[in-house]
């Protein structure tokens, strides 16, 4: 997931010029929870070049070599996600070693015992993102067990 690091524009208007690539009008919602609708590789990154600036991950396999990405609002932020996997034979220690675990410029709440920044920005065009994975609870995993 992608999070662009853009103030958001003035509440109300139907038309977000400051909400990075792809459409820019919502489909669905507001800024606090929208869809705008679908993005292409050529607009934002394709997986070839979100492997150049992630080198790390070159040991990882390409679940597709062509990548659509889904563009939310989302308390004020713009989010891209993949449509579909992009990478294969991941695992959180390898996430979290490239600091794409927590999106946050510190360690993150939970490390593998080798803390690592959590703040990766990759660049896409004109557009610096943040590259981290989705997250669905500030819950450490083993209290769901």
């Amino acid at each position: 997931m992608f999070e662009m690091l853009l103030l958001s524009g003035g509440g109300g208007k139907p038309i977000y010029y400051d909400s990075g690539p792809g459409p820019q009008q919502l489909a669905f919602g507001d800024t606090n929870l929208g869809f705008f609708g679908e993005v292409t590789q050529s607009d934002l990154l394709s997986a070839s070049a979100l492997l150049a600036q992630l080198p790390e991950l070159a040991s990882n396999g390409y679940q597709s070599a062509t990548v659509t990405w889904l563009k939310f609002a989302y308390k004020g932020k713009y989010l891209f996600i993949a449509r579909a996997p992009v990478f294969t034979s991941m695992n959180w220690n390898k996430l979290y070693g490239s600091g794409l675990v927590h999106g946050s410029d510190d360690v993150g709440p939970f490390n593998n015992g080798f803390p690592t920044n959590q703040v990766r920005l990759v660049t896409s065009g004109p557009y610096r993102v943040k590259a981290r994975t989705m997250g669905s609870s500030y819950f450490p995993c083993q209290k769901w067990r």
